[in-house]
């Protein structure tokens, strides 16, 4: 990826820079997972705004599977700062040494924005269809898809409830 002068500028424009040991939060759009989207023109895709952030502070331009780890955990932030060069492992033992375990851990179940559900329905969808109500029912009424109401079921999904 080659960043010109004026993609540097139209980034950094992005970036709501703070104090140096502040987060610095991407303005623009964002994942799923809270971390800025960057355009780079040419290139017929989206970049993470952390990894853009790193590129152009370090100069370095490492392969696909190095991540621009968070040392303060915010996916939303592109401080240099806080951002260092990891593979997926290291990504996870940091995790795992912070006592947090990603996207699932944060974002799982009634935490995930996209969840249609909460821990009472959840618990409803269990009692119902061990009595033996159909899953397609159970799906329509909470908007679901019956291979859902399944996993739930079986507590191949949601297994944080009791």
């Amino acid at each position: 990826m080659i960043l010109t002068g004026a993609v540097i500028e139209k980034f950094w424009s992005r970036v709501e820079r703070r104090g140096a040991d502040d987060c610095w939060p991407w303005l623009a759009s964002t994942d799923n997972f809270g971390r800025g989207k960057f355009w780079v023109v040419g290139s017929g895709r989206h970049y993470p705004a952390p990894r853009v952030a790193l590129m152009l502070t370090t100069g370095e331009s490492p392969p696909s599977t190095m991540f621009a780890c968070h040392s303060c955990d915010n996916p939303a932030c592109c401080n240099p700062a806080h951002l260092w060069w990891g593979d997926r492992s290291a990504n996870m033992a940091d995790c795992g040494a912070k006592g947090r375990h990603g996207f699932q851990q944060q974002y799982r179940g009634a935490n995930n924005p996209q969840s249609k559900l909460d821990n009472a329905a959840v618990r409803d969808i269990r009692r119902r269809y061990a009595e033996g109500e159909r899953p397609a029912v159970l799906a329509a009424e909470y908007e679901i898809h019956p291979a859902s109401v399944w996993k739930i079921a079986t507590k191949r999904s949601w297994q944080h409830v009791e």
